[in-house]
C-alpha cells in the first residue's frame, strides 16, 4: 500500500516569502501523491509544493495524500503560519462630559498578536 515516509515540518514564514513543502511516499505501484489545502480546498499534484510569494490567505493546514488503489489512502498535514504586520481594523472613541470616564478602542490583525501603545501628545 501507498505510505507516506517523509513530510515537511509545520513551517513559519514572513509575508510574501516563498514555502517549500515535500511529502515523499512510497508503494507499489508506484503511488499518486496530490496536496490539498484544508481551508478552500485548493490541490496540486506531486511530491512538491511550491507557493511562491505566499499571502496570510494562503496560511493554515496543508494535507498531503498518497494512493495507489491498494489500500485505504494514507495521508499527512503541515501547517503553515504567515507573519504578517498589524492593521487597525477599527478605532472607537466616546464623547464623554468633562470629568466623566472616555473610553478608546482599537482593535488591530496581526501575526503575531499585535502590542498597543497609546500616546497624547507624543507621550505614552
Amino acid at each position: 500500500p501507498a505510505r507516506i515516509v517523509n513530510i515537511s515540518s509545520a513551517v513559519t514564514v514572513n509575508e510574501g516569502s516563498n514555502v517549500n513543502l515535500l511529502c515523499l511516499a512510497v508503494g507499489k505501484p508506484e503511488p499518486t501523491v496530490i496536496w490539498r489545502q484544508l481551508k478552500d480546498g485548493f490541490t496540486s499534484e506531486g511530491e512538491y509544493l511550491e507557493i511562491t510569494e505566499i499571502n496570510r490567505q494562503q496560511a493554515g493546514e496543508y494535507e498531503c495524500i498518497t494512493a495507489n488503489g491498494v489500500s485505504t489512502p494514507d495521508s499527512k498535514h503541515v501547517l503553515i503560519t504567515v507573519n504578517y504586520p498589524p492593521i487597525i481594523t477599527d478605532v472607537k472613541d466616546s464623547r464623554p462630559l468633562m470629568g466623566k470616564t472616555a473610553l478608546l478602542r482599537c482593535e488591530a490583525m496581526a501575526v503575531p498578536a499585535a502590542d498597543f501603545q497609546w500616546f497624547k501628545d507624543d507621550k505614552q
